[in-house]
């Protein structure tokens, strides 16, 4: 009987490491999807497209990917090119390179007169541990599909590099107590126009004291105050990217309590210039 036990513990045991390595191969197989802009390269994921005819009877190209936020110098310049690229007088072009498993180019797209419409960071959270991913949506006003192509630039550099968590955040904003905040919803910046945004804030409600007096004595913009959001590296000291947050303007306060939990305030801010530095 305990040899049959034995014999039992060892087949699982190899069964287990079989199937491990098995996922291993498969999760290091997946093919994947690089931007490319002026010679440097990201990998995205979730890249979709949409080709549809306007009101103007002028077909409309778009893509939607989402793009990791890390301290790769490729991710800060493409980044950094993605928020103007709208406005410049030489638009650069995009390209899309698709891989299959093996790491061979199946196809590529190419974007012409590109318009960012809109870089959305996702609501931070300090006890999520979920890698931050910035969601990219633009439109083109031509594209050019390859299937003969050679692409392969810094796609191992990006598989390797040092990923930011929707954790890793500091907030500054004024001097207002901004240590233990627990959560910021959604920001957007939307390069082809300054557009006007709300967002919202949490931290405990012992904390609240100046963001109060703040809303009674200057809501409705007759204090605004200058701020920034800093995605910090996984050493939560220094930051891989700062979020510049301009003339804010508080719009709600709000505060909960109970006998089960410690109370929190909600601070309704409101933004009019955002920028990803």
């Amino acid at each position: 009987m305990k040899q049959l036990l034995i014999i039992f513990l060892s087949f699982s045991i190899l069964f287990l490491g079989r199937t491990a390595a098995i996922a291993q191969k498969n999760v290091a197989g997946l093919a994947f999807v690089q931007l490319q802009i002026d010679g440097r390269a990201v990998i995205i994921d979730n890249f979709s497209t949409t080709d549809a005819v306007g009101l103007d009877n002028k077909i409309i190209h778009t893509a939607c990917f989402d793009m990791a936020v890390n301290d790769l110098d490729a991710t800060k310049t493409i980044l950094a090119d993605l928020q103007v690229i709208s406005k410049a007088k030489k638009k650069l072009p995009m390209f899309f390179i698709t891989f299959n498993p093996e790491g061979k180019v199946v196809d590529e797209k190419i974007y012409f007169t590109t318009t960012v419409q809109e870089i959305r960071i996702p609501a931070l959270d300090a006890s999520s541990k979920n890698y931050l991913k910035a969601a990219i949506k633009l439109t083109a006003a031509s594209v050019q599909v390859l299937t003969k192509v050679n692409a392969a630039t810094a796609v191992k550099a990006t598989l390797n590099s040092h990923a930011s968590y929707l954790s890793n955040f500091r907030l500054t904003l004024g001097s207002l107590p901004a240590d233990r905040i627990s959560k910021i919803s959604s920001i957007s910046i939307f390069p082809g126009d300054n557009r006007v945004q709300d967002f919202i804030l949490e931290l405990p409600g012992t904390d609240a004291i100046k963001w109060d007096q703040w809303f009674l004595t200057g809501a409705g913009g007759v204090k605004k105050e200058q701020g920034t959001i800093e995605i910090l590296n996984p050493n939560m000291i220094t930051a891989s990217f700062t979020i510049v947050l301009s003339d804010v303007e508080i719009v709600s306060f709000s505060t909960s309590s109970s006998n089960q939990q410690t109370g929190k305030a909600t601070i309704g801010l409101r933004i009019k210039n955002v920028a990803l530095k």
